[in-house]
């Protein structure tokens, strides 16, 4: 509009074409429903265990789900001696840092060594041993991708649970609980 009036100021049109505009149809903005401890929960009781990994993570870190921070964290990001986790966040283009309790920082470290036990054990289905993937949250021992969403809409569905919850809601719920 300010660049019609200013073509009207100047001389360049006669009259406004948008002076009798109708409003475009606005969508219904998304709505965030707060969900319980006791839905999430139940949302864990019925996620698979690359999902409760998932969410245990982005609950004790408070990061954004996806490929840009949760899901690009590596094992190298974490320094075990303090809890200081290094998160790269794109929509700032930087680096922070966040500190974890110890007690989950230790539960860090122990399911590291069950992905390397695991690793080790494929060995004799897969031929050989692959080299260790540097990823926290993995399937199958590559980084996530679909897996998670397809889990966690499955487990909010075994759970009843009919809000319209994301996963980036847990990122919230950390903040909040």
């Amino acid at each position: 509009q300010k660049v019609f009036s200013w073509g009207i100021s100047r001389g360049y049109l006669v009259e406004h074409p948008w002076r009798n505009r109708e409003p475009m149809r606005v969508r219904q903005q998304f709505k965030i429903e707060l969900f319980t401890i006791d839905e999430f929960r139940a949302i864990l009781e019925h996620a698979p265990d690359h999902l409760k990994w998932t969410l245990e993570v982005e609950y004790h870190t408070a990061m954004r789900p996806g490929r840009t921070e949760l899901f690009n964290l590596k094992w190298d990001d974490i320094d075990f001696a303090t809890g200081a986790v290094r998160i790269y966040s794109s929509k700032t283009d930087s680096y922070h840092t966040q500190y974890i309790p110890m007690a989950f920082v230790e539960k860090i470290r122990e399911r590291r060594e069950w992905y390397r036990a695991e690793a080790r054990r494929l060995v004799k289905r897969r031929g050989k041993l692959y080299p260790e993937c540097p990823y926290v949250i993995q399937y199958h021992g590559k980084r996530v991708g679909s897996q998670v969403t397809k889990a966690w809409n499955q487990a909010k569905k075994d759970a009843g649970i009919t809000k319209r919850i994301r996963l980036y809601d847990i990122r919230h719920f950390y903040i909040t609980h």
